[in-house]
């Protein structure tokens, strides 16, 4: 269809369907895309202090997108810097000061405060947090359970193990951040129906106050 063609089909388009109309049905298809309710995520860690995967947990508070995610955060242990890093990003982080040992009253209290948030989806972080998230989320009614494995789970005991590969079968996906973490996972016992494997990356901004380019190599 040449120009003029094409000028001719949208006036005979516009004589038909009243400018005010169109209007009207894009502004309501607008409203109804942001009235979408956004979708609750609990993120479980062991704790808040600074390490490679609570980076992360920075990562996902920073860079989540607060149209579609209203993101929670929830520190079996003792707060750390992390969390403070995260609520200045307006996030809350909830506190439960496990102490060492298994301690099954945090399952009960991790389970009120999926609830007390009206939790939709529980993402876990490592073993630990993993065993108490997935059994809170299942005591809270959250049917949507996301884990990552961020390492290789170096002396865990065989309790922890066997616990690991138990309840990996109430969850949706097991995220594991390289290709040893997913073989490892399946040697476990994880269905590999379940494993994905996404490769941790780094935001390079964080380091431009050195002046250092894009891929450029570094001694």
């Amino acid at each position: 269809m040449d120009v003029d063609s094409q000028t001719e089909a949208a006036h005979l388009l516009l004589d038909h369907v009243p400018i005010v109309d169109l209007a009207r049905e894009l502004s309501s298809n607008s409203a109804s895309i942001s009235a979408q309710p956004r979708t609750r995520v609990m993120h479980v860690s062991l704790g808040t202090q600074v390490g490679g995967m609570e980076r992360l947990l920075v990562e996902f508070a920073k860079f989540t997108d607060r149209s579609r995610f209203e993101l929670c955060f929830a520190s079996l242990e003792r707060r750390g810097n992390i969390a403070e890093e995260i609520e200045a990003l307006h996030w809350p982080v909830y506190e439960f000061n496990k102490q060492p040992g298994l301690r099954p009253g945090i399952v009960i209290r991790l389970s009120r405060q999926m609830r007390k948030c009206h939790t939709q989806v529980v993402h876990t972080h490592n073993t630990s947090a993993f065993i108490y998230g997935v059994l809170a989320a299942r005591l809270a009614g959250v049917s949507q359970i996301i884990h990552t494995r961020h390492g290789q789970r170096f002396g865990a005991s065989s309790r922890e193990t066997f616990l690991f590969r138990r309840l990996t079968s109430l969850v949706h996906r097991v995220a594991c951040v390289s290709e040893d973490g997913r073989r490892l996972s399946e040697q476990e016992g994880v269905s590999p129906r379940k494993l994905c494997t996404i490769l941790n990356g780094t935001d390079l901004r964080r380091f431009q106050f050195a002046g250092i380019k894009p891929y450029a190599p570094v001694i």
